[in-house]
């Protein structure tokens, strides 16, 4: 686990360079502060050239009105996902979903009391 002291994740030194490490190309991305840290770290991410996905129902924020962060985040190149794509098209990727009880198994079962949509 890392802190951080800037908005933007990538800014600091052992994190970035922990992603460098990892060498992947894609990121998730999902927390708090919609429009300030989830703004400004997608952005950090996208400059350094990761495919970013927003986990838009695993977002919040203390601001009412996050519409303008998420629309300049898909502007910007973020795809914006839900946590039930996300799981499913992990499951998918599992050998082409043949092994959904391990992904569960790993991951744990996928939340019943997520809403349909969510107040950021």
């Amino acid at each position: 686990m890392f802190e951080k002291d800037f908005f933007d994740l990538t800014k600091e030194k052992k994190i970035a360079d922990h992603l460098a490490r990892l060498g992947r190309t894609q990121a998730l991305v999902a927390g708090c502060e919609t429009d300030v840290c989830v703004l400004q770290s997608c952005l950090g991410l996208l400059d350094l050239g990761h495919e970013v996905f927003v986990v838009e129902d695993l977002l919040f924020s203390s601001s009412r009105n996050v519409e303008a962060a998420i629309a300049r985040m898909r502007a910007e190149g973020a795809a914006a996902i839900t946590y039930k794509t996300l799981l499913y098209e992990l499951i998918e990727a599992v050998e082409g979903g043949r092994h959904a009880d391990l992904l569960t198994r790993t991951y744990g079962p996928f939340p019943d009391d997520l809403p349909d949509s969510v107040s950021r």
